[in-house]
């Protein structure tokens, strides 16, 4: 299981890369979990984590169809 600052580290970086792509919502639970776990305020985290791994889910699936359309010479 993650400390606190492990999780907080892994929710900036994940925050890093859904922003780089686009995915406001992805990132934005991520910083709300970074700051959080910053602050040692764990409470509650759980349906932010539960949040979070639905918008990554819908994130993945949305990525997916796009990547299945795009011609094979983009990649």
């Amino acid at each position: 299981a993650l400390d606190a600052a492990q999780m907080a580290e892994a929710a900036h970086a994940l925050a890093g890369s859904a922003g780089a792509i686009g995915a406001a919502a992805l990132a934005q639970h991520c910083h709300t979990i970074e700051i959080a776990t910053r602050a040692g305020r764990l409470d509650g985290i759980e349906q932010e984590l539960a949040a979070l791994t639905c918008e990554y889910a819908s994130t993945d699936a949305r990525l997916g169809r796009i990547l299945q359309h795009a011609p094979q010479h983009a990649l």
